[in-house]
């Protein structure tokens, strides 16, 4: 099962927009899901900080260990000085970067079973 990563807009606008990127990120996971992927979504450490808040830094260096565990990442469309940061460390550990689902699809679709699958 390919681990996808979903790096996108989460803190960016009001508090309106937060849920809208949130939402839009499920939406996305659930998508990748459904074509038979296992998604990591960080977007829902922003529930966790509502009851344990923690720093930016600290939620980037957590994210960036789930990140080098993932097999690609889906670049949602949007600023985000965080998902920036995701995709030049994703390329920075040969992890491939997807910009479509059509791309997730097909990558999903044509994985090859590593070791231990």
């Amino acid at each position: 099962m390919l681990k996808i990563y979903i790096a996108g807009p989460l803190s960016t606008g009001d508090y309106s927009d937060i849920i809208s990127n949130i939402r839009n990120a499920i939406d996305h996971a659930d998508s990748v899901l459904l074509l038979g992927g296992a998604p990591y979504l960080p977007h829902l450490t922003h529930f966790w900080n509502l009851f344990h808040p923690h720093g930016w830094e600290e939620w980037m260096k957590l994210d960036k260990e789930f990140l080098v565990k993932c097999d690609g990442l889906l670049r949602l469309p949007g600023s985000s000085k965080g998902a920036d940061l995701e995709v030049q460390w994703a390329r920075e550990a040969n992890i491939p970067v997807y910009h479509t689902m059509q791309e997730v699809e097909y990558a999903i679709r044509h994985a090859r079973p590593g070791p231990g699958a």
